[in-house]
């Protein structure tokens, strides 16, 4: 094996984790929607970008107007604990949304995996909340998804 031929295959084998671009997110399922919150037959199917920063770390920007976010990995997983947390004041009482994405990175340029939803709610009015919505606190959604990279371009 020639030194370049030696170099090149090393170098291949320290990248890690997803492939920096553009990702097709597809296949998206709703699983669970205790909450309500999505209607029949939504499809979230889109493009989405991935920095991947090194050493365990990258970044999510959804191009969907919501914020960008960070997620680790390792060899064949992904974790994203901080997807959206959002708290609301509403007529006394403190909504608290979380949502948080985990997965397998199938390869370095496919994944699968969760978006995972719960609403809760703490005060006087959570009662009258759950029973014009139909639902009780706390309240959570599942959606599963694939995805795929298509692109090394980014924003």
């Amino acid at each position: 094996m020639s030194r370049l031929s030696l170099l090149a295959a090393l170098l291949t084998g320290c990248a890690s984790g997803p492939l920096s671009g553009t990702w097709l997110y597809s296949n998206s399922e709703l699983r669970d929607d205790s909450c309500g919150i999505f209607d029949e037959g939504v499809v979230l199917d889109g493009d989405f970008y991935i920095y991947n920063e090194g050493k365990g770390s990258m970044v999510i920007d959804p191009n969907d107007d919501s914020e960008i976010f960070s997620c680790t990995y390792d060899k064949s997983s992904f974790s994203c604990p901080e997807r959206l947390q959002q708290e609301e004041i509403v007529q006394g009482s403190t909504l608290t949304g979380t949502a948080e994405v985990v997965g397998t990175l199938d390869k370095r340029e496919s994944a699968s995996g969760s978006q995972l939803l719960s609403i809760d709610c703490d005060g006087p009015t959570c009662e009258a909340f759950e029973a014009a919505a139909g639902q009780t606190f706390p309240c959570t959604a599942e959606v599963v998804f694939s995805a795929t990279w298509t692109s090394p371009t980014l924003p």
